[in-house]
């Protein structure tokens, strides 16, 4: 019977947290407020948010006579990052709502009230943690299989947003194992802390890794979900994100592991793996003039018109 020996110690938290960390793919330093959503930003993933939700709340709008251009709405972002949990971790978090109570740039003349589009978007990125088949027996092991990472959930905790999401972010490897290298059970000890030693103990032609590697993107698991509403036909959960206060959201994780060998000779071992989440919620909006403003930008169409009139006159005198 296939043998296995997880590893979840003390000694492995502070390995895990002296290992390399990649950068975020959400930077919160970026968030934006009052916007131009046709106008890039300084990170390219809010651009591309920014973007989306201005293409659907465009798209929504597409039948109408002269359907609004993304250039015309602006947008707000507000981040949160947690970094180098453990899967197993659990917690909560809030981002801001959307304050319509407010004037664009402060001018005192421009009023915020129309939020047309919230686009919510999650990322759980996989930082570190493995898998690990080590053959002790004299015989190659054809097929062996190793998959590890973690199960995510994040819902709000106001059932009128209705924001219920689940992902899944895995590393995964398969192949053969040649037969024992290293004597009998060269598996884990339980002491180690070195990651040199620890290296050296999953690779080899007599074992099988899955290693979640924050420097390599291919292997590090990353998963995206987006959730998006856009007016008006979803008016309940564009005023669950109204106000001047925060949504409040929940998040669980679970550790998510598979193993297949066809082997009684194959020892197993894992580090249990950690990640990162990231949320972040953009704000898509148009601005309104106030009735004095709307006056005075009538007066000056009416001016620009009269000036033509003129001109056409002494053209035609």
């Amino acid at each position: 019977m296939l043998k296995h020996a997880f590893v979840l110690g003390l000694a492995v938290v502070g390995i895990m947290l002296a290992s390399p960390c990649h950068a975020q793919l959400i930077d919160p330093n970026f968030d934006v407020m009052y916007h131009p959503s046709g106008d890039a930003t300084a990170e390219a993933v809010l651009t591309s948010q920014i973007e989306a939700v201005s293409g659907a709340v465009s798209g929504a709008h597409s039948g109408d006579p002269i359907p609004p251009s993304p250039d015309d709405y602006f947008s707000d972002s507000h981040t949160v990052v947690f970094e180098d949990l453990f899967a197993g971790a659990s917690g909560i978090f809030a981002l801001d709502q959307f304050n319509a109570n407010r004037t664009l740039y402060n001018d005192g003349t421009t009023a915020i009230t129309q939020l047309q589009g919230v686009l919510l978007y999650f990322t759980v990125q996989l930082k570190s943690g493995r898998q690990v088949f080590d053959n002790e027996s004299n015989k190659e092991v054809m097929t062996a299989i190793l998959r590890i990472g973690t199960n995510v959930n994040v819902w709000s905790t106001d059932s009128t947003a209705g924001v219920n999401l689940s992902v899944s972010p895995i590393v995964s490897n398969s192949g053969s194992l040649a037969p024992d290298q290293n004597g009998p059970y060269d598996g884990f000890p339980s002491d180690m802390t070195d990651l040199l030693a620890i290296e050296a103990h999953s690779t080899g032609l007599d074992k099988l890794a899955a290693i979640i590697d924050p420097n390599n993107p291919n292997s590090a698991g990353e998963v995206n979900e987006i959730h998006l509403d856009t007016a008006p036909g979803s008016a309940a959960f564009l005023a669950a994100f109204t106000g001047t206060g925060t949504v409040e959201f929940e998040y669980t994780s679970l550790l998510n592991t598979y193993h297949q060998v066809s082997s009684q000779g194959v020892i197993g071992w894992s580090i249990q793996p950690t990640y990162d989440l990231e949320a972040r919620v953009v704000y898509l909006y148009a601005a309104v003039p106030e009735p004095a403003s709307m006056s005075l930008l009538a007066v000056a169409v009416v001016s620009v018109l009269a000036r033509r009139r003129r001109k056409r006159k002494m053209r035609l005198s």
